[in-house]
């Protein structure tokens, strides 16, 4: 006679995107020293090939900065052409203003965020360290890319300026301004400062919307890893976490969520578990499947994107690049920000 198995199958480990790894990782470790565990945690061996990669996109970007463009040759329909006869003008948005636009000021936006979105426990800032070094990784990643690809495709194109002509000083069969500007003004497409803008700008409002939590808008709250949990019950017993007191009303104090193990959708209070076992999963509320706020989301993913589109703008502005230079450095820029977030996320 065949005997059937009563096994139980083993209960389905909870999943969670690739913007929750912080929060595994981190309730798995024990806990110790905040500061030296997080210095330790950054310099770890397992990052090494990521710096080392930045490193190389950074020497290769400064290496194309140098590069002199090709040169096209100046002939009279380039010597009569009105849209190369703009006049010079100083930078509207400086170089150098850029590297606090597109790269300090987005990290000080997600350090921010998640200052304010994580919620209060005993590993706040360490997860807070955590998560704004990814994405101190990955717009570093974003930024050395769009300038290395952008410096290539000017040195290779060698388009001038609308205020080539201005910088030239065309007399004789040669140009007799200043070799750098008659350099520059070689590199008009596509725009530099809008490509960069972009890539930096575009992936701060695609972060900032993961962060915020547009994408979970409108799906059960207790499906991701901060669940909203409903009645704070814990796992049948006890006190505090048991499922007895407060029958269905919701709970107020901050709970806790374990990842591994059989009890991996088991809620309790901090008391009641071990944090180096446990990862924080927000204060307990009812799930909801509401779109309230995003909005308020949508416009401040915006904010980003109107600030790139004003520096493109700045360009067209000061006459040193033409319409079809702004829409090209634009278009780069989305493209390899979108494949960067998307990639690692």
């Amino acid at each position: 006679m065949t005997t059937l198995s009563t096994q139980q199958p083993s209960p389905p480990s909870i999943l969670f995107n690739s913007f929750d790894v912080e929060e595994s990782e981190l309730a798995r470790e024990p806990q110790g020293s905040p500061w030296a565990s997080t210095v330790s945690w950054i310099f770890q061996k397992r990052f090494w090939k990521d710096y080392i990669a930045l490193a190389i996109l950074g020497a290769i970007s400064i290496a194309t900065t140098v590069m002199e463009p090709f040169e096209r040759p100046i002939d009279d329909a380039v010597l009569a052409d009105p849209d190369l006869r703009h006049p010079h003008m100083e930078d509207i948005v400086p170089s150098w203003s850029l590297f606090f636009i597109v790269f300090l000021g987005p990290v000080a936006v997600i350090a921010g965020l998640y200052a304010v979105t994580i919620p209060a426990s005993p590993r706040k800032w360490k997860l807070l360290v955590r998560k704004t070094h990814r994405f101190v990784v990955a717009i570093l990643c974003t930024l050395a890319l769009t300038q290395t690809t952008t410096n290539l495709i000017k040195n290779s194109v060698g388009r001038f300026r609308p205020d080539f002509l201005d910088r030239c000083q065309y007399k004789d069969g040669a140009c007799r301004g200043k070799a750098g500007l008659v350099s520059d003004g070689r590199q008009s497409f596509p725009s530099g400062h809008t490509s960069f803008s972009f890539a930096g700008m575009l992936f701060l409002s695609l972060w900032s919307v993961q962060v915020l939590g547009l994408w979970d808008l409108g799906r059960k709250k207790d499906a991701s890893l901060y669940a909203s949990l409903e009645e704070g019950g814990g796992s049948g017993g006890g006190g505090g976490s048991g499922g007895g007191g407060g029958g269905g009303r919701e709970r107020e104090q901050p709970g806790y969520v374990e990842l591994t193990g059989a009890g991996a959708s088991r809620a309790t209070t901090p008391e009641a578990g071990s944090p180096s076992s446990l990862v924080f999963a927000g204060r307990i509320g009812k799930s909801s499947y509401s779109m309230a706020g995003w909005v308020a989301i949508v416009t401040f993913a915006f904010v980003p994107l109107w600030i790139a589109s004003y520096i493109g703008a700045s360009r067209l502005q000061q006459f040193v690049h033409h319409p079809t230079d702004v829409l090209g450095g634009a278009a780069l820029g989305v493209f390899i920000s979108s494949v960067v977030y998307y990639v690692q996320a």
